[in-house]
């Protein structure tokens, strides 16, 4: 909690209200912000209700996309991965579903036919269980800082 007031200071200025008597010298680096435009997510949206399709301007980083191009995608949902939204859709292109980063989405169009629903997304309803551990090359103090750090428990 103490940690956490912390972190929250710099954007709401009112730890004097708080239980931090007295605030110790700290700073923090802020996660870069990924501008989203409006636009676009409201059209984004409105496709998914719509179980409809939609034209996107989008910047790839794939090497043979170096610039943006318009492209069709029937979206069905969001994701988040801690640091970036996605929008899950299937792409009239490469026909097959992708996550496409909102940030990237740069333009909005058409509203056309949806090519693919959400039920046809197998890896979207797909779960697998992840466990993540420590590095097995570091030493066994070094390991075990690591799961402190992270709370990483034993499963039974």
């Amino acid at each position: 909690m103490y940690l956490a007031q912390l972190q929250t200071e710099p954007l709401t200025g009112i730890i004097e209200d708080s239980w931090l008597a007295a605030v110790p010298a700290f700073d923090m680096m802020p996660v870069p912000h990924r501008s989203v435009r409006v636009d676009v997510l409201r059209k984004l949206v409105g496709a998914i209700r719509g179980r409809r399709a939609l034209k996107i301007k989008y910047q790839s980083m794939n090497t043979t996309r170096p610039d943006p191009e318009w492209r069709s995608i029937s979206p069905h949902a969001f994701g988040h991965d801690g640091l970036r939204w996605h929008v899950r859709a299937f792409c009239h292109i490469d026909r097959k579903f992708k996550d496409f980063i909102l940030s990237r989405c740069l333009d909005s169009g058409d509203v056309e036919e949806a090519l693919a629903t959400s039920s046809s997304d197998r890896l979207w309803h797909e779960f697998v269980d992840v466990i993540l551990t420590a590095n097995p090359a570091l030493s066994d103090s070094q390991r075990a800082v690591i799961e402190q750090d992270y709370e990483m428990i034993e499963e039974p």
